[in-house]
């Protein structure tokens, strides 16, 4: 992995800013042993078509016990026309607090955004034991097998979805990130959809439109301490476009983040790479380099509009390069707090800074055969740090 000096992590600090301010979160935690252990089982990254994940272990759901404890179910997808959306149903929990939360982000090719960002109304349940079954109100996320269903009622924007996978259930490796030597602070990530069609109906910018497209949608499970967020994260999935055949649908989803400095700053990179609703390989060896960066007046940190990659996995190769052509949402926990609050506020929380963006990755993916494709997939990206 190269790379110069998560999905959805800055949306579990938003809704309980001003609980965190009663926190002295700034207090030094006592480092454990480095000792990590990245999504380790060769099998899984090997033979991608033989792996088989359990509901359990793609929709974890421990007792609290410590430290900052969260949820993501994080889904992506490209609709036919050309919309972009963003599901983010996340629980986090930091004894004796929790909550939900959702978010939600709708952009199309006239640039215009829906964005909802906000908790849920209390009483949501699961069903009992394992498994993927949340209802909040007239909200529901739902997923069984293959399938799975998302329907959202919200001032501005509703929609009712069905998705069909085109690649089975999956996980890195064990699925098991583990930061350090005891154990206690880890991610466990799963993708209940690494490849999946979706249809139904959706309403925003006032209009209902027939919501046919593709997306991936992936569930984590992370413990650590508030104060040691995993920094800075890579992201980006590409979709072949509307009209493409499905024998010739091309579909790459990179993820790489790092674990803070004081257990490495240890790398957790994915790449699945599929062609034609197959596999073609899945690897965390791959070269990753961000460029074309930009910065904003504020917040003061840039933000790449570049991310070349380049992997290669059982006869398989892929070269190219995700490239941005607008920034659509920026979350920025401190725009919310008024400038004279800021510094304060620094000293008792961590700045999490979500830069989104819509663009294209563009290069070329070699077969075993020796075939060489072009590819140019629209693709959403995603740049964060946290500060």
């Amino acid at each position: 992995m190269r790379i110069p000096a998560r999905r959805g992590i800055a949306a579990d600090y938003l809704p309980f800013f001003p609980a965190l301010l009663s926190l002295s979160l700034a207090l030094a935690w006592p480092c454990a042993a480095q000792e990590s252990r990245i999504y380790e089982d060769s099998t899984s990254w090997d033979h991608p078509e033989s792996v088989t994940a359990s509901e359990g272990e793609l929709f974890p759901n421990p007792p609290y016990s410590h430290d900052w404890q969260s949820r993501s179910f994080f889904f992506v997808g490209r609709l036919n026309n050309g919309t972009f959306f963003v599901f983010n149903l996340f629980h986090w929990s930091l004894s004796p607090l929790q909550s939900w939360g959702l978010l939600v982000l709708v952009t199309d090719e006239s640039g215009r955004l829906y964005k909802y960002d906000g908790s849920l109304p209390a009483g949501g349940s699961a069903t009992k034991g394992e498994g993927f079954d949340f209802r909040f109100g007239e909200n529901i996320f739902q997923s069984h097998g293959a399938e799975h269903r998302i329907r959202i009622a919200l001032d501005g924007f509703s929609c009712d979805l069905r998705m069909e996978n085109l690649l089975p259930a999956w996980k890195p490796g064990d699925g098991w990130a583990i930061y350090e030597k005891s154990g206690r602070m880890y991610n466990r990530y799963g993708i209940p959809a690494p490849w999946a069609e979706v249809n139904g109906t959706m309403t925003v910018f006032g209009e209902t439109m027939n919501a046919e497209g593709q997306c991936t949608w992936d569930s984590s499970l992370s413990v650590q301490p508030l104060n040691r967020p995993n920094s800075p994260g890579y992201y980006f999935r590409a979709f072949s476009p509307a009209g493409t055949p499905p024998g010739d649908r091309v579909f790459v989803d990179m993820l790489c983040t790092y674990t803070h400095a004081s257990y490495g700053a240890v790398a957790l990179p994915i790449l699945i790479v599929a062609r034609g609703g197959a596999w073609a390989f899945t690897t965390k060896n791959f070269s990753l380099a961000p460029d074309d960066w930009t910065l904003l007046q504020d917040p003061p940190y840039p933000y790449p509009g570049r991310i070349h990659l380049s992997a290669a996995k059982g006869g398989w190769s892929l070269e190219g390069a995700f490239v941005a052509e607008r920034l659509y949402s920026l979350t920025d926990v401190f725009q919310r707090i008024p400038r004279i609050m800021r510094a304060l506020a620094s000293l008792f929380v961590k700045r999490p800074v979500l830069y989104r963006m819509i663009g294209y990755f563009k290069g070329f993916l070699v077969a075993p055969d020796g075939a060489r494709e072009e590819i140019s997939l629209p693709a959403h990206g995603e740049y964060v740090v946290i500060k």
